[in-house]
């Protein structure tokens, strides 16, 4: 991992033993072998030659003995930096172990921490997500109200309000509450709300239905009285059939009549009945027309419509139905004669 650098080394020293490459003397070309002056000068220059020869080869060893030297050292100080480095190594992975076994500690207590919380804060947001739903479910129960305060006519009416504040109830029921007493006081008090206006409706609609009462007894009084005329009518008949004993062709008339009277009554009466039903439905049907749309020309429609419907009711029940007698066809059948 760690070393010296290494020695600069750029190869062998080349040396010219033989002098090939030296500058020549200027006598070269005269030389001499036979000259002992120039025997005695190649003499020393080849003692000089084999001395260089000895030096360069004890340089040599020198230079491989300090390169061996410098190995060794250099081997010596990269295992004494291996060593070092193995310390370092393991004193840097004891600290590492260390440093992570804390920061796990930390984790730890954080992320126990924060699941300690967490449940807190999910309660408060579930609490708050029942409070967002109760006001919304308020706002709408107040709007309902106020619609139906402002139109109140209509059994109808009364009927679909009384079933969607019903509707809002069962809604309210299926908030939680989580435990909390704000949210229980918050739903009990919108319960409240919302069963007082069913009370309100509750009295309307037996407002309706005592006046409805009071119609049929008015219908059935009236029924009744016509039922009285029919049967004093037909006591007469029976009298007058006794009183004239002869006439029985003519009582047999005069029952026949009064029979036809009877049904022609009856008749009557189913259709008083019936005019009375289909105008009320007609009434009913206006106001679900006015309640239902916006048109300025329906909503007027549906306003004359429904007046005069109440007038043709209103007339329908002070009209004093004429008491049918028998009297005319009694004479005109003494009139005729007897076949």
């Amino acid at each position: 991992m760690f070393g010296f650098p290494r020695a600069r080394h750029h190869g062998p020293v080349y040396s010219d033993p033989y002098g090939y490459n030296r500058a020549r003397s200027s006598g070269y070309d005269d030389y001499d072998m036979y000259d002992p002056w120039q025997s005695q000068a190649r003499q020393q220059q080849a003692q000089r030659r084999a001395q260089q020869q000895q030096q360069q080869r004890q340089r040599k060893q020198q230079e491989q003995q300090r390169q061996l030297a410098l190995k060794q050292a250099r081997l010596a100080k990269l295992k004494e930096y291996t060593n070092a480095c193995i310390v370092i190594q393991r004193a840097w992975r004891r600290y590492q172990a260390r440093v992570q076994f804390e920061e796990q500690d930390d984790a730890a207590y954080v992320i126990t921490d924060f699941v300690r919380r967490y449940i807190a804060v999910r309660k408060a947001k579930n609490i708050i997500n029942s409070l967002r739903r109760l006001k919304q479910l308020h706002r709408q129960l107040d709007e309902l109200v106020e619609n139906f305060q402002t139109n109140m006519r209509g059994y109808r009416n009364m009927l679909l309000f009384n079933d969607q504040v019903e509707k809002l109830i069962f809604k309210l029921d299926e908030v939680q509450h989580y435990r909390n007493n704000f949210v229980r006081a918050k739903r009990k008090s919108i319960v409240n709300d919302a069963q007082d206006a069913l009370k309100i409706s509750d009295q309307l609609l037996k407002t309706m239905r005592r006046k409805l009462a009071v119609i049929v007894k008015m219908l059935r009084a009236h029924v009744s009285t016509k039922h009285t005329h029919t049967r004093d009518a037909a006591a007469r008949v029976i009298q007058r059939f006794l009183r004239a004993l002869p006439g029985v062709r003519t009582a047999k008339r005069d029952l026949n009549s009064l029979r036809l009277l009877r049904a022609a009554e009856q008749e009557v009466a189913s259709l008083h009945a019936e005019l009375a039903t289909k105008l009320l439905r007609l009434q009913a049907q206006a106001y679900a027309t006015m309640d239902t749309t916006e048109d300025s020309m329906v909503r007027t429609r549906a306003k004359t419509l429904l007046e005069k419907t109440t007038t043709e009711y209103d007339g329908l029940l002070q009209v004093d139905w004429p008491q049918s007698t028998l009297e005319p066809e009694s004479k005109r059948s003494k009139s005729q004669p007897d076949q």
